[in-house]
């Protein structure tokens, strides 16, 4: 094992099936320690705890050789309190996912798995960001997860950049190829809108309906997995 020292984290809470992929993943590329959140964090983007302290304990994880820390902090405070503070040493890279569900396009802006690569970026550390959609990804995830990582973890993105990778929702037989340098899509990408009731003590609820515009330009991150590929950029916090 290399003298690599590697810090994984997500969004979606510490005992994400995502998450654990990853830590095993990695520790083939260094000593892997995980700090994540005890529960899911999805769209919290790059929130972190500044006015009360952030708790963290050691957790076991069930990985050999992985240390693991549970907090009840953001991905962004994870990534904050893992370099100055729970690592022995700032950590070579950062890992996070793997992600239950696409951060591409507009969701970029909102994701607290790509906050965390962007965090890691700040400290001037490497870092690459994983998602995928649902169980449909699972064997692309399995067969391409390691390769990508030993691939990119040296590679550098920009300053300021993350690598986001996301892989389509379709089967490893499907998978038509990886697409690489995908420029995060800036088409009309979101199409919400907000369910209204209005409750008889004056109260208004106001629940999300998402709806998506899947036909976007080539180039795009939408472009490729909609259309099959693995698709690899390097994004900041707006581009």
């Amino acid at each position: 094992m290399s003298d690599r020292l590697i810090l994984v984290t997500n969004d979606d809470g510490i005992n994400a099936p995502g998450i654990l992929k990853l830590a095993k993943a990695a520790s083939a590329f260094g000593e892997v320690y995980v700090v994540a959140p005890r529960t899911e964090k999805s769209g919290v983007s790059r929130g972190f705890t500044y006015k009360s302290s952030v708790f963290a304990e050691e957790y076991d994880i069930g990985i050999e050789g992985v240390k693991a820390y549970v907090t009840d902090g953001t991905p962004t405070d994870c990534v904050r309190i893992g370099v100055n503070s729970l690592l022995p040493r700032k950590p070579d890279l950062v890992l996070s996912g793997v992600n239950d569900g696409y951060n591409i396009s507009s969701d970029i802006l909102y994701s607290a798995t790509v906050a965390a690569g962007l965090e890691a970026a700040f400290w001037g550390i490497r870092s690459v960001c994983f998602s995928k959609m649902g169980d449909e990804s699972d064997e692309i995830v399995d067969r391409y997860l390691a390769e990508l990582i030993e691939k990119y973890m040296d590679k550098d993105p920009g300053r300021g950049r993350t690598w986001n990778v996301n892989f389509p929702a379709c089967s490893l037989s499907a998978l038509k190829g990886i697409m690489e340098d995908m420029k995060m899509s800036d088409d009309d990408f979101y199409k919400d809108r907000y369910q209204r009731t209005d409750h008889e003590d004056g109260r208004i609820e106001l629940r999300l309906i998402q709806g998506r515009n899947w036909d976007v330009s080539s180039g795009t991150d939408v472009y490729a997995v909609t259309n099959g590929y693995i698709s690899i950029g390097p994004v900041n916090c707006v581009r």
